[in-house]
């Protein structure tokens, strides 16, 4: 077996590898509206933080997608599939259910109708096609921020405009590290960034409206999620094979998120019961189970950890 060329900085350049951070970005940007943007707005129209929490629900129309992808490896869309091929095509049709679902949660209002927030939320969460990397903090970071006092203008310069900048460069750090480091210690490293991330917002919530101190949670959150989710994806992408990917690839990632949207809607009564501050202690703590499972899985030859032995996968139909 060869052994495969490190991945450095001069390969962004590589056009294929600017399309794919173009690509990333657009099936990425509809997370970032309706979970955490989403509940900054609820919070502001006075819903309870229990209900937010139970909105985190919406995204298991993500984690059940191994119902419905195998129609992508399977079926065409008329017309386009002919033009762009099956893979694109699937995409395009994607993105504009994304953007109707968007348009749809920017015009109703949630105060005064919470049903039709939640079934447009639905749609943009049935077909986005990326994680939120941490359910349970991610869940009541937003409302964290309005109860400590913070403006929207604030939220927004920080979270969505340099919050942004720090995910990306957490992205491409975690590419690097799986690079350079191999998936074991590249997976055990996500881990601990995201558990650093979780206490950090455990020390903001007793800091007051300090912008320093949101600059600081939010740049650990950012770029922790980036980072370790960068990972994961590496890691499950090397488990399927090219003829099955849209299947292989929906039923790995509604294993690892299915649990986690579930216990993410009672985040909400958590934090009305405990605080913020306890609660994000006690998500910080996930990391223990997880190092453990790492490592598990690393002393399995089939686990994907270690060297992974040459096979010859089914042609992916275009």
């Amino acid at each position: 077996m060869t052994q495969q060329r490190k991945l450095g900085w001069r390969d962004l350049g590589n056009p294929r590898i600017a399309l794919m951070i173009a690509l990333s970005f657009s099936t990425g940007l509809p997370f970032l509206l309706v979970f955490s943007t989403a509940s900054v707005r609820l919070r502001e129209a006075g819903i309870p933080v229990s209900t937010i929490g139970l909105f985190s629900w919406l995204g298991l129309a993500y984690s059940l997608k191994f119902i419905w992808s195998p129609l992508v490896d399977a079926f065409d869309v008329p017309i386009l599939a002919r033009l762009l091929g099956r893979r694109r095509a699937w995409m395009v049709v994607s993105q504009v259910f994304i953007a109707a679902g968007l348009v749809g949660v920017g015009l109703s209002d949630p105060a005064a109708s919470l049903a039709m927030t939640a079934a447009f939320t639905f749609v943009v969460a049935l077909v986005a096609l990326y994680r939120m990397s941490d359910f349970l903090a991610g869940t009541m970071s937003s409302p964290l921020y309005v109860d400590l006092g913070f403006t929207k203008a604030q939220i927004a310069s920080v979270a969505k405009v340099y919050g942004v900048i720090v995910a990306i460069i957490g992205a491409f750090a975690g590419g690097l590290m799986v690079a350079r480091y191999g998936l074991f210690r590249s997976m055990l490293a996500g881990a601990a960034a995201q558990a650093l991330s979780h206490l950090a917002f455990a020390w903001l919530s007793t800091q007051g409206a300090s912008i320093t101190a949101l600059m600081i949670a939010i740049s650990m959150d950012n770029f922790s999620q980036s980072f370790g989710g960068t990972i994961l994806v590496t890691y499950m992408s090397g488990l399927t094979g090219a003829g099955f990917a849209a299947t292989q690839y929906a039923l790995l990632s509604s294993m690892y998120a299915l649990p986690g949207k579930l216990i993410a809607g009672a985040s909400g009564f958590m934090v009305e019961a405990y605080g913020y501050t306890a609660f994000f202690c006690l998500t910080a703590t996930i990391l223990i189970p997880v190092a453990a499972l790492t490592y598990f899985v690393r002393r399995d030859p089939r686990g994907g950890l270690g060297p992974a032995p040459e096979t010859k996968d089914a042609e992916a139909p275009e």
